[in-house]
């Protein structure tokens, strides 16, 4: 039980770890107590305890039976298991950290307000929802789409998954950053992409194809998620961690305008984690929690899709598992 009230100190004690840069000063040479007070200008006492406590949940190690260690100023430390996906980099948790332990954090201190009103624990923490804040803060946006690049390991999964053909067009509508839609097309060397976004987030997938060298592959478009004219007839569209932020209502118009789009012979690719009822899910059960505390979202069940699926003229194929509770869901016109 002790465990279960304390998690928020964890993850608050691995916050204050990545801010103050320590999984990227022990990334570069194992240091003592006094280098990394000296580097973060953290009292030395302060800093042992701090040290102390990021051993205890994986982000730091400390080394025994050093000569130095003597003493806690000279107690050194290591990168701990958990510390080498908090160094900065490509892939790299750090953002997620910092969201998780700030945003997130922060939103659901007022978790009571998501399930006694009708506003959202954000909207009572930051006085505006979730995507608005991130269109005015493009600091938080850049963040908040590299925590969902960190934790999309499995991305490089859904070429075959999805059954991409080798000259295939992809649509990625709400790409974000474009994470999704580089492993794919990467892994499709002869395939082309597109991707569908807000204004504030394309300047950051368009970044993103630069960087891995696909810019001359991909098109990025302005789309409005509900009535934007989609391109017609690809091959392959997808809706990665979309349709959890999104009311029944809201899901179907979305749904309604992809089928517009769609012809005989393409496929709609759902990914998101899905709620399954025998317990065989529990980060998806948390995950349905987490969409509603932060923007009024939900994880949905495989037959609240069928649901969705059939009152917008699709039917869903394939149900393929990812991991980390995820699924793909193939649809085709009905």
């Amino acid at each position: 039980m002790i465990e279960l009230l304390t998690g928020g100190w964890r993850a608050q004690l691995a916050r204050v770890g990545v801010e103050l840069g320590i999984p990227d000063l022990l990334a570069g040479a194992d240091l003592t107590v006094a280098e990394l007070s000296t580097r973060t200008a953290v009292p030395q006492n302060l800093m042992y305890r701090l040290m102390r406590g990021l051993d205890s949940i994986g982000i730091a190690a400390r080394i025994p039976d050093r000569p130095d260690g003597t003493t806690d100023a000279g107690a050194t430390y290591a990168l701990g298991p958990l510390g080498v996906h908090m160094v900065d980099g490509p892939g790299s948790m750090r953002d997620a950290c910092l969201l998780y332990g700030d945003e997130f954090h922060s939103a659901w201190g007022n978790a009571p307000v998501a399930f006694g009103s009708s506003a959202t624990g954000f909207e009572a923490t930051y006085g505006t929802e979730l995507i608005p804040y991130l269109a005015a803060n493009p600091p938080v946006a850049k963040r908040f789409q590299s925590a969902l690049a960190a934790t999309s390991f499995y991305f490089d999964l859904l070429a075959d998954a999805m059954e991409v053909p080798v000259h295939g067009v992809v649509v990625d509508i709400a790409g974000g950053s474009g994470a999704l839609l580089t492993q794919v097309l990467q892994a499709r060397p002869h395939a082309r992409g597109v991707l569908t976004d807000l204004p504030h987030m394309l300047a950051i997938a368009d970044g993103a194809f630069a960087d891995a060298g696909l810019t001359e592959r991909v098109t990025t478009m302005s789309v409005d998620l509900f009535r934007g004219r989609l391109p017609k007839d690809a091959d392959i569209y997808v809706l990665s961690r979309v349709l959890g932020d999104w009311s029944d209502e809201e899901c179907e118009r979305i749904l309604t305008n992809i089928k517009v789009a769609m012809g005989c012979r393409s496929r709609l690719w759902i990914v998101e984690r899905l709620t399954r009822d025998d317990g065989s899910a529990p980060l998806a059960t948390l995950w349905d929690l987490h969409l509603h505390v932060v923007n009024g979202g939900r994880q949905r069940s495989i037959r609240e899709y069928q649901r969705l699926a059939e009152d917008c003229g699709l039917e869903i194929l394939e149900d393929k598992r990812l991991p980390a509770d995820n699924a793909a869901l193939a649809l085709r016109l009905r």
